[in-house]
């Protein structure tokens, strides 16, 4: 662990019981306002600028329109957008491990989650999407959200351009945090409430805990990085919030557990894939992370056995490798998830695995193993017989793979990074991007 990260940690550690501003620093009071109006959008410019510690900048265009209609737009774009196989096989490969559902699911949720008071910066201009319920505190709270993305542009442009789905998920938790958080504390301070008055941490936490949504890849863009990205940030002092831009947390465990070292982490030393047949193509690797791990167990579990699998301990993962495979022949696909407990964990490891076998025992199409202290599961899509696996190897850093959709262009970014996984996400175009924000009131004790 390098000196910087222990630094970070150090102050991670000293801070954990505070929250709020800096105590030096007096911000203009949030007043609720007429935001398509100039004078309005200056002064919430103003709030969100001083609540980060930074200079206004300018205002970039705001766009203001119904929600519904965007909602209608979306559809349409969705239902008019090219068949992409890689993708199709990418869902399809996710779904065999209970980690998506299927694309009317998703058209629908998106539909619903759109129809919602929102708002979204894509680099140029600020839109917002209001409904007929939505008043302006409603609006100059989510404004204030989205100028926040505004500000954090320099921040963001510094960003690593290459990592996995897992750091991304980490960086964008960042983004989407401190944007959160600055805009509830502005919303307490317009309503004189002190944050020290309110538990801003249990109630982060409560939003983004593992297993709340029925697509956890397409949660994790909304429930992790806004809910558990302000926890990570409440975390921190104001000064320690500008600081973190400087040390991003490399993974989704250092977004959960910020108390944390990284040492844990062996980085540079990624779980094993798969070696299928040579019929079968690789359509792709990734590391998805330890919240993605903790929502499937406990999201997806059959009833039958969730009872004695979720009250027991369910350990931490250091490392990752998610695979997909394709045979265009027969169509048949193979996902393969093998994971390295943390290292405080792998006394747990035995027992999961026999929890997982149990599972599992009834179904041919799905394998479960343990070897050199990590666990394995391959899926096939043929229901009637075992996965074609004939045995693991080390991840190539040269694999010309696509993860999955972050909203960003995979084609800028699938050089290797120092974890051996290949890298998908352009972080710099995208981290910012902020989409429809949940609105959910914060509880004052």
């Amino acid at each position: 662990m390098n000196a910087r990260r222990i630094a970070l940690a150090f102050a991670v550690m000293t801070s954990l019981l505070a929250t709020g501003c800096d105590p030096k620093t007096v911000c203009p009071r949030l007043s609720a306002c007429k935001v398509d109006q100039l004078q309005c959008q200056q002064h919430i410019m103003t709030v969100a600028a001083c609540q980060r510690q930074v200079e206004p900048l300018p205002l970039p265009p705001i766009e203001i329109i119904g929600s519904a209609s965007k909602a209608e737009m979306a559809a349409a774009e969705i239902r008019d957008s090219p068949i992409d196989l890689k993708a199709v096989v990418q869902r399809r490969g996710f779904a065999l491990m209970g980690l998506e559902g299927n694309t009317e699911t998703d058209l629908t949720l998106e539909n619903e989650y759109i129809s919602r008071l929102g708002g979204y910066f894509d680099g140029s201009k600020v839109v917002l999407l209001v409904n007929r319920s939505s008043t302006d505190a409603d609006k100059t709270k989510v404004l204030l959200h989205e100028l926040v993305h505004v500000l954090q542009v320099p921040d963001v442009e510094m960003m690593s351009k290459k990592m996995s789905f897992d750091e991304f998920l980490a960086n964008r938790a960042v983004v989407e945090g401190e944007a959160t958080l600055i805009a509830d504390l502005a919303v307490l301070d317009a309503q004189g409430v002190s944050p020290a008055d309110v538990d801003l941490e249990s109630t982060y936490l409560s939003r983004g805990l593992p297993g709340h949504g029925p697509n956890i890849i397409t949660d994790a863009y909304s429930q992790f990085t806004y809910s558990y990205g302000a926890y990570f940030m409440s975390r921190l002092r104001v000064g320690e919030r500008r600081e973190v831009w400087q040390h991003m947390p490399t993974s989704t465990r250092e977004v959960m557990h910020p108390w944390l070292a990284k040492h844990d982490r062996l980085k540079g030393v990624s779980p094993q894939i798969p070696v299928l047949p040579a019929s079968f193509t690789r359509m792709m690797m990734e590391s998805l992370g330890n919240w993605i791990w903790q929502s499937r167990w406990r999201e997806s579990l059959p009833s039958a056995v969730r009872s004695f699998v979720c009250p027991r301990f369910l350990p931490d993962i250091a490392q990752d490798t998610f695979s997909v495979f394709h045979d265009e022949a027969s169509g048949e696909i193979v996902s393969a998830w093998r994971v390295r407990v943390a290292e405080d964990d792998t006394e747990s490891l035995p027992g999961l695995f026999e929890e997982l076998k149990a599972c599992y025992e009834r179904r041919p199409d799905i394998l479960v193993g343990v070897d050199d202290k990590e666990l394995w599961i391959v899926a096939t899509s043929r229901p009637d017989r075992a996965p074609p696996v004939l045995g693991w190897e080390a991840p190539r850093a040269t694999m010309d793979d696509a993860g999955p959709d972050s909203g960003a262009d995979a084609a800028d970014a699938r050089e290797a990074d120092d974890t051996g996984l290949v890298s998908t996400v352009d972080a710099s175009r995208d981290a910012a991007v902020s989409d429809t924000q949940p609105m959910d009131a914060i509880a004052v004790d």
